[in-house]
């Protein structure tokens, strides 16, 4: 038995075609910067009087499996994730592929997570898993790279020590970066951008009934929401003007390394909250508007993400 290190922590995943059931195979080993993602069975403690000070023993709680695990925006396996999160993809074209996946789906994937310390041995297996929550923040990024925290909220686990997942598959890593972005309003440029941060919600509603085995009979999605933040040098009025008359533009963020490989986010109906103009110091002078995305006018989609690359398929 050895000592667990992250730098020999592995992640497999596969699509499940049962909610909570993992499958035999079609596993892919996915690169991952950070995980909180697990089981825990809290304890219940005891509320009994007339036995003495002491407490008597607690109850063991239900499990609750959650977390987020925060990975690299990549050309290929961002794509799985992405699938977790929109759905199944429609995807056209042949090398490159073009991969489209829209917020709203009435139904969403479930996936199954094997995390594995193999040293020690111990293999953890989340299983009915299904993606709440996507943060990305564009911005010039200097010492730093650019990665993606996904929110999970599953419906049980089992440990093991060797594996379920048997020999993943695992894609080509090929990062986009900060500098490789490129942030419009209205197909316009927007100047002294310092920061774009992107906030995705399906808010997932877990059902709490009665189970014999004390997991989550099954998770569904709420009514989605697209949030965020742009921070600007205050160099200009097309932001402040467009907060104050209330009125919504296009939001559209990209990620290139060429015409082939590309990822981009189109938020067509964006609106934004006034803020105050702070000044707070000699130096330059930054504006924060928060921003919410709403559904287009005419019924299309709140939110499209755009993935080009050489993966044929993404459907779970």
């Amino acid at each position: 038995m050895g000592e667990a290190r992250g730098a020999t922590a592995e992640m497999a995943f596969a699509f499940e075609t049962t909610f909570g059931t993992p499958p035999a195979s079609g596993y892919f080993q996915l690169p991952f910067a950070r995980s909180t993602v697990g089981p825990m069975k809290g304890l219940v403690p005891s509320e009994l009087l007339g036995l003495g000070r002491d407490p008597q023993a607690p109850t063991q709680d239900l499990i609750d499996v959650a977390g987020d695990v925060e990975v690299p925006v990549d050309l290929n396996n961002i794509g799985y994730w992405l699938t977790l999160l929109f759905g199944d993809p429609e995807t056209t074209g042949s090398d490159p592929y073009t991969h489209v996946f829209t917020s709203g789906a009435a139904e969403l994937p479930s996936a199954a997570l094997e995390q594995a310390w193999p040293q020690v041995p111990f293999f953890e297996m989340e299983k009915g898993l299904k993606a709440n929550t996507l943060t990305i923040e564009a911005r010039r990024g200097r010492g730093a790279n650019l990665t993606a925290t996904v929110g999970l909220m599953g419906k049980g686990a089992a440990t093991d020590t060797s594996s379920g997942a048997g020999t993943p598959t695992e894609q080509a890593l090929e990062r986009f970066a900060h500098p490789h972005v490129d942030i419009k309003r209205d197909a316009s440029a927007i100047s002294s951008i310092l920061s774009c941060g992107i906030n995705f919600t399906n808010n997932l509603e877990p059902l709490d009934a009665i189970a014999s085995d004390g997991e989550v009979p099954s998770i569904t999605g709420g009514v989605s929401a697209a949030t965020g933040t742009i921070v600007q040098r205050f160099d200009n009025t097309a932001l402040i003007t467009q907060a104050d008359g209330f009125t919504s533009c296009a939001l559209d963020i990209s990620w290139t390394l060429s015409a082939s490989k590309k990822l981009s986010i189109s938020l067509p109906r964006v609106y934004l909250e006034r803020p105050k103009i702070e000044t707070t110091g000699p130096n330059g002078v930054d504006v924060s508007y928060s921003w919410t995305a709403a559904q287009q006018a005419n019924g299309d989609p709140m939110m499209t993400v755009t993935l080009i690359n050489s993966i044929a398929s993404y459907n779970g």
